[in-house]
């Protein structure tokens, strides 16, 4: 089953912007991170490992919004299998923090979804479906993360595809999940 071209293009513009969006987040945020750390009264070793994980931010969040939107001008498509192919196989000692750097992004959206519905929990039902279908909506793009922690530890074809033919289930389960945190977590959980 091939896909229209046009739906190709606004799947590959979509998971470019979130992702570029999500990297400059991410790259704030480290930043800002580090300026704190600099401007406090803390030990040599804490600085040099803020700068590291700012460094680490700002090479994967350059690397992968040059990725994004290379692979979305040259229209190379299934997207987010062309971007997650151009990943460098890492050392293996590297493998693991590289695979859970890119599934914490993919995990970000349910995490975003999770504490919005937790944080509004007197939100009219409405409102909570408003929050699943935005979560469904950003977490098919975000797909694009799982497959670059998958390719982390494997460029296997068969197993990229495997996992590839799952975004729109997994995609929709992170809204259903949204939905059962506001019944089962939400009236355990205060974080106002």
């Amino acid at each position: 089953m091939t896909t229209k071209p046009w739906r190709n293009t606004i799947d590959a513009l979509v998971t470019t912007m979130i992702g570029s969006l999500l990297g400059m987040n991410i790259v704030m945020g480290s930043g800002a991170l580090l300026l704190t750390i600099i401007d406090g009264q803390y030990s040599v070793w804490l600085i040099a490992l803020g700068v590291t994980f700012f460094a680490w931010c700002l090479v994967t969040e350059v690397w992968v919004g040059i990725t994004l939107w290379s692979r979305f001008l040259t229209h190379q498509h299934p997207f987010a299998v062309a971007v997650a192919m151009r990943q460098p196989l890492m050392p293996v000692l590297v493998r693991p923090l590289s695979s859970l750097w890119w599934f914490f992004h993919f995990a970000q959206v349910l995490v975003w979804g999770i504490v919005l519905t937790i944080a509004e929990k007197d939100m009219p039902f409405i409102g909570t479906l408003a929050v699943a279908g935005a979560t469904t909506a950003l977490s098919y793009p975000a797909f694009v993360y799982l497959m670059l922690a998958i390719t982390a530890w494997t460029k296997d074809q068969q197993q990229v595809a495997r996992i590839w033919r799952w975004r729109g289930p997994w995609a929709i389960a992170h809204g259903m999940i949204v939905v059962g945190a506001r019944y089962f977590l939400a009236p355990h959980v205060n974080i106002n």
